[in-house]
């Protein structure tokens, strides 16, 4: 390149087009195809496979789009599930029905005030222990018209003439502790045709939390039994003329009032408890009570007879009593 005086001259100017940063893609391509003239086909094949490959692939892409599933194909990809078994039916059943009983079950013992411990039979324990008794029987009647003249009859020769029922009309004449006592008196009657009737009190056994209301139910349930032997002791010694009226009379007066304290103190005692056992060893005492009472009335020649009547009803009650909460 040459500076004259007329102007620049630029005839023998030359540049590098890589240096200069210049790159003409359209001359490079001409060199590659220029160089590379056997493979130039090869890659116009690759591209055309390549341009096929997308257009199959939109293709597929819009026939999706505008053909969307139909019901047999939503039948096959979601199958439909087998039916349950007939095994199967019974034993959802067996279990439904097992968790209603269940639950009926724990109801009816919420519904009764009982605690865990009374569930699990681990708390404190009152108990009483099967006893019998061994009543003097003078005969059996199918009528009760029957019945009561024979019961008034053995109440006028001093016995108790108090009548069970249990099927037919049993007329007792007196009830002892002891087997043997009770054999003895039937060996030695002669009027009238005797036999041995066992009055038999189950074993009760109830769970509390409470030890003071475990104690107070021992010592109500102990009651029955108590008071039975201390009337048969009267009526022995009346029989025999070691005691009197007015002493035995004064007597069952305290036993009278000593067990009405005892109810009026278990009933505070259990006041707030929803047991049914509660009531209904209440209920019993009461009419103990009442039975003790109608003794203050009876006749002195025949407060003997009064005795006994009163003591086999009271062992009866107890029987029943005791079958009730067993």
């Amino acid at each position: 390149m040459k500076n004259n005086k007329g102007g620049i001259d630029y005839s023998e100017w030359s540049y590098d087009k890589k240096r200069l940063g210049y790159y003409n893609a359209d001359f490079q391509l001409e060199q590659d195809f220029s160089a590379q003239k056997n493979t130039g086909l090869e890659l116009y094949d690759k591209n055309q496979k390549s341009l096929s490959s997308y257009k199959e692939k939109d293709q597929q892409y819009d026939n999706h789009a505008y053909n969307p599933l139909t019901y047999k194909d939503y039948q096959a990809a979601y199958p439909k599930t087998n039916k349950l078994k007939k095994s199967e039916i019974i034993t959802a059943i067996v279990l439904m029905v097992s968790g209603l009983l269940i639950t009926i079950l724990l109801t009816a013992l919420l519904a009764q005030g009982l605690n865990i411990g009374h569930l699990m039979g681990k708390m404190n324990k009152a108990e009483n222990k099967k006893a019998d008794y061994y009543a003097v029987q003078i005969g059996s009647f199918i009528s009760e018209n029957e019945a009561l003249a024979a019961s008034n009859t053995i109440r006028q020769l001093g016995g108790g003439g108090y009548i069970v029922v249990d099927g037919s009309y049993r007329i007792i004449a007196g009830v002892y502790p002891k087997y043997e006592q009770a054999l003895t008196v039937i060996a030695n009657t002669t009027q009238f045709a005797s036999s041995q009737y066992v009055i038999t009190v189950p074993t009760v056994s109830m769970n509390f939390s409470d030890k003071s209301i475990k104690k107070a139910v021992e010592k109500s349930l102990s009651q029955w039994d108590e008071i039975y032997k201390k009337l048969y002791d009267h009526s022995i010694l009346l029989d025999k003329g070691q005691t009197t009226d007015t002493a035995v009379l004064q007597d069952i007066k305290i036993i009278h009032d000593n067990l009405k304290t005892h109810i009026d103190d278990y009933s505070d005692l259990t006041k707030n408890q929803s047991r049914l056992e509660h009531l209904r060893i209440k209920s019993g005492m009461l009419s103990m009570l009442s039975t003790l009472n109608s003794l203050n009335t009876a006749q002195k020649e025949k407060l003997s007879s009064e005795i006994k009547y009163a003591y086999t009803k009271i062992l009866i009650e107890y029987r029943d009593l005791a079958k009730e909460i067993a």
